[in-house]
């Protein structure tokens, strides 16, 4: 079923690329438009939902994640590696999960019991997970405001699909574990700021971004890097109103991306510093000193190789004997079954995306070259016109600015384009990590390669908008090569159960074993 609606979505989106304007299923009313993310967002449901609790056992991370969720509800003090908000959802989890049981009238409603059931611990970040590919729509959608209106819808379709595709996305999101919340956090500060700069009550807007940003980085320190992006969009937005004397926007982002952010990541903390009864500088150095303690780790990996997934990480592995069941998948007398549940990402999609960032950069690079000749070239045809008619004053300081304004006069307005903007937020949550001593791992990558997914999505839509039939035809060569990825590694990301000859087909390089 899951299978035949990847496919029935597939062609739809590939009709709309492809159809005239009379024959278009996405891009014609804004209500098709939202039944369109609304299937794909159900499409998403079912990939987290469909046998949540496999496997049954505790896996990976969540054997202290559960176990500090489960103290929570119980007051018992706890020490973590993190900050708390990622546990208090875990907990919120349970305890909705336990409050549906007594609603239901079940006899036993304890909180072993409730524990029992893996969903119970799950389904929150199953929700989150699900509708993160719409936030990245969101977020495309925020981002390309004043392009055309056709490619809007394209890049906001594509971001979205592409992150449903997301293999990484969809094994933490049927786990209890912390990155779906981050990312989830910092997809809506992205988008709700970037909405906040053209809209008439933009109030509502930064404070939603200043809330969630806090929330963001109070569930892993490294959600900064989201916060870390918007400041550096909005250095970039300054320069530009100031180059082209556009008067400055009272954006106060000291306020909404400095105060408001720091504020709700303490009062995070709150909870958790009444029930253990640390203080707020004791926790953050017991925490700064794990951090630099941590040690080497077989599934470590430095933050350089990540763009290529050299070094993915094995979350839950167990061989099946005989006619042994694990709820999911036919039994299978071989004795050489397995299921495997891998922290990686679609292969193709990684790659891509990856290519897709690289190509951005240069572009960027070159734009920046060009714009520093041209100030140059304006400015010295100038001196020369004014060494030849006498006006010394030519070089003062304030004319060589006008000169340098002039030459950068066919910038359409002070908006980061959609390009920069992802090429910003990418490296904000990449490049911290080369200064990182501790042992890091790929799922580290997992903000910035949503960003490389959004930028691969930039363009294609714009593949796809072009009047090139061969633009379209690679477009949709690359579509249907994701799909058929999605497809072949699917039994990696929901534990379905393999050969182990099919499991090594699936490791395509040896340091994904």
């Amino acid at each position: 079923m899951v299978f035949s609606q990847s496919h029935s979505l597939l062609k739809r989106l590939w009709g709309q690329f492809t159809a005239g304007p009379g024959n278009r299923w996405l891009l014609g009313p804004e209500q098709a438009m939202e039944r369109s993310l609304l299937a794909l967002w159900c499409l998403n449901l079912v990939l987290r939902f469909w046998r949540l609790d496999t496997p049954t056992p505790l896996t990976f991370d969540e054997v202290y994640y559960v176990a500090f969720a489960t103290d929570i509800l119980q007051n018992q003090p706890f020490f973590d590696a993190h900050p708390p908000l990622g546990k208090q959802l875990i907990a919120l989890s349970i305890a909705g999960f336990q409050a549906s049981q007594q609603a239901l009238g079940l006899a036993n409603q304890s909180l072993a019991a409730v524990m029992a059931n893996p969903v119970s611990y799950r389904w929150l970040n199953a929700g989150i997970g699900a509708t993160i590919p719409l936030l990245g729509g969101w977020v495309a959608w925020e981002w390309s405001r004043g392009y055309a209106h056709r490619r809007r819808q394209i890049f906001t379709h594509l971001s979205a699909l592409l992150l449903s595709a997301d293999g990484l996305l969809l094994v933490e999101s049927r786990l209890a574990l912390l990155h779906v919340a981050l990312v989830g956090f910092g997809l809506v500060g992205l988008a709700a700021w970037a909405r906040s700069h053209h809209c008439y009550h933009p109030l509502p807007w930064r404070l939603l971004a200043g809330l969630v940003l806090g929330a963001c980085i109070n569930v892993k320190w490294n959600g900064a890097g989201y916060l870390l992006a918007l400041w550096c969009l909005e250095g970039i937005r300054t320069w530009r109103d100031r180059t082209q004397r556009q008067p400055p926007q009272a954006t106060r982002p000291w306020l909404w991306l400095g105060i408001l952010p720091c504020g709700v990541y303490l009062l995070c903390w709150l909870p958790y510093l009444k029930l253990t009864g640390q203080t707020l500088w004791g926790i953050h150095r017991h925490l700064w000193q794990f951090h630099i303690q941590a040690g080497a780790h077989p599934y470590q990996s430095a933050w350089y190789t990540w763009p290529l997934m050299i070094r993915p990480i094995a979350y839950f592995y167990q061989g099946l004997a005989g006619n042994e069941s694990v709820g999911i998948g036919p039994a299978t007398p071989s004795p050489t079954t397995a299921i495997s549940l891998y922290g990686m990402n679609h292969p193709f999609l990684v790659w891509l995306g990856t290519a897709a960032i690289a190509l951005l950069i240069v572009q960027k690079v070159g734009q920046l070259r060009r714009l520093s000749s041209s100030a140059a070239e304006v400015e010295t045809q100038n001196i020369d016109r004014a060494a030849k008619f006498g006006d010394p004053t030519i070089s003062r300081p304030r004319k060589r600015a006008r000169l340098k304004r002039s030459a950068i006069k066919h910038l359409r307005d002070s908006r980061p384009s959609p390009s920069t903007a992802v090429v910003i937020t990418y490296l904000a949550n990449w490049l911290p990590w080369a200064f990182i001593q501790r042992s890091t791992f790929f799922y580290h990558y997992f903000s910035s390669a949503l960003m490389a997914e959004i930028a691969l999505a930039w363009l294609m839509s714009h593949w796809l908008t072009s009047n090139r039939p061969s633009w379209h035809w690679a477009a949709g060569s690359l579509l249907g090569l994701i799909v058929a990825g999605f497809i072949f590694w699917l039994p990696l990301w929901i534990g379905w159960p393999l050969s182990l000859e099919a499991l090594q087909q699936r490791w395509w390089v040896p340091s994904w074993r």
